[in-house]
């Protein structure tokens, strides 16, 4: 799991990084 939420984290803070352009994102995660 611990695995899992890391991936997860990463993911969130590059859709975080990008929310500029596709404030989306944050929505779908």
């Amino acid at each position: 799991p611990s695995r899992r939420f890391k991936r997860v984290v990463e993911t969130i803070q590059s859709q975080l990084l990008s929310t500029h352009d596709q404030p989306g994102v944050q929505q779908l995660s």
